[in-house]
């Protein structure tokens, strides 16, 4: 995943620098590669980590990791909780509720989530059509 990753991020650093038909068509194939990569990786994620994670969520060295990821992330917490929402099902909304309470959630994406909504909701919706 990293070198994919860094083939992608290389390849769109020379598209970025001269957006010639060259660029952009390693760029694509850069894309194209770190989503092959990356998917399959999260594939293999859900399937075989998940159900091993589940069982342990409860437990309280579990409790502990969380609590570690959760202060680790704090500063960009805005911005993730706003991306798990942009595009989401109502269902999947539901989900983050049940996960997440609500005011948190409004408070993270209006306080935090200032990026997110500066920066990249506009990208995301300006590819969406």
């Amino acid at each position: 995943m990293r070198r994919a990753l860094e083939q992608a991020t290389a390849a769109m650093t020379l598209f970025r620098a001269d957006p010639g038909a060259e660029q952009a068509a390693a760029a694509r194939v850069g894309i194209a590669h770190l989503d092959k990569v990356l998917l399959a990786h999260l594939a293999h994620e859900e399937a075989d980590l998940e159900p091993i994670s589940a069982a342990y969520q409860g437990s309280p060295p579990m409790k502990a990791a969380l609590a570690k990821v959760r202060k680790a992330h704090l500063p960009s917490m805005g911005n993730f909780v706003l991306w798990l929402q942009d595009g989401a099902s109502a269902n999947e909304k539901a989900a983050l509720r049940k996960a997440m309470p609500a005011p948190v959630i409004v408070l993270f994406g209006a306080i935090a989530g200032r990026r997110y909504r500066r920066e990249i909701a506009p990208v995301w919706a300006s590819s969406a059509g």
